[in-house]
């Protein structure tokens, strides 16, 4: 069960709800508040909370007492968007989710918990250093954070990292748990070196305006997927994972070259468009059950498997 909170009322005001209201505090998993109040909460009612949002607080600038948080053993996810004036300063031990939307904070000075696994942080402008406690980090969601100059160099138990509008960074750290990335709009990227990646399964490249080439893919025999979308890169290593299943190739004007598709033995899904420097490409293998190449001024158009 969900509440949604636009609270108006102080703490005095709720402990006056009548019998029925508190039952279903009680048996509330998730709690979404939204208030013009500065008084803090009393959660103590919600004995079963696991989600807790606060978004649009203008007025709060403190979170719950930690002892209040603490007070519920099955929060699980926290998270806070658009409170202008709030500041953290610490954070209950057993949390594994966090998300932190919309604040000019220009470090995180507050304790990252121990339990946390999955950590999301949107529109942080003044932000320029992460906190160097993530090694237990599993999931790591990063958007527009344009000061931000480096990726802390401990993510070793990293399985999947998504960062889109990092405008300072220049290369990523080595993550040997990684199974997903996604990089989006990172200007400054020119090379990523694959090989600190080596159980890699998917790879999602979108306008990294900078990356001249795609090198080192063959070390990835893990890898099932391979999207690259509006970038300027030449060329594609000619050697390719034969673990890979899906290759999208979309919006590379530059490209030139294709890699060899022939000993590609799993793959089923290939897209190439607007791709208009390509002149020629191998023969497919068998295997292929979905096939679309289109707007390629210099390729045959080939278009299978369309529902």
């Amino acid at each position: 069960m969900c509440i949604l909170c636009d609270l108006e009322q102080s703490n005095d005001e709720m402990k006056e709800d009548g019998n029925e209201e508190k039952e279903e505090y009680k048996t509330s998993d998730s709690l979404h508040i939204r208030c013009d109040i500065k008084t803090d909460f009393n959660l103590s009612p919600f004995l079963f909370l696991k989600h807790l949002s606060f978004y649009e607080c203008d007025e709060m600038m403190f979170l719950p007492s930690l002892s209040s948080l603490s007070s519920l053993p099955s929060l699980e996810t926290l998270e806070i968007s658009h409170c202008k004036k709030l500041q953290i300063t610490s954070l209950p031990n057993t949390i594994t989710t966090l998300k932190l939307n919309d604040f000019s904070l220009s470090e995180l000075s507050f304790n990252m918990p121990s339990s946390l696994i999955h950590l999301e942080l949107e529109i942080f402008p003044n932000l320029r250093v992460l906190p160097s406690t993530l090694s237990s980090l599993k999931y790591l969601t990063l958007f527009k954070l344009p000061k931000l100059e480096e990726l802390p160099n401990n993510l070793s138990s990293l399985i999947e990292i998504a960062i889109r509008s990092l405008d300072k960074i220049t290369n990523l750290p080595c993550m040997p748990s990684l199974k997903l990335l996604n990089c989006d709009l990172c200007e400054n990227i020119s090379n990523i070196n694959f090989e600190m990646f080596p159980n890699l399964e998917t790879v999602r490249i979108v306008e990294l305006f900078k990356l001249g080439n795609i090198e080192g893919l063959y070390h990835l025999t893990k890898l099932r997927r391979l999207i690259c979308i509006g970038c300027y890169i030449e060329s594609i290593d000619n050697e390719l994972p034969i673990s890979l299943k899906t290759i999208f190739l979309i919006e590379l004007p530059s490209l030139r070259n294709l890699p060899s598709f022939t000993p590609l033995i799993n793959l089923n899904e290939l897209i190439i468009e607007y791709c208009d420097r390509l002149t020629e490409m191998s023969d497919l293998p068998s295997s292929i059950e979905k096939c679309r190449i289109r707007y390629c001024d210099n390729l045959e158009d080939v278009v299978k498997g369309e529902n």
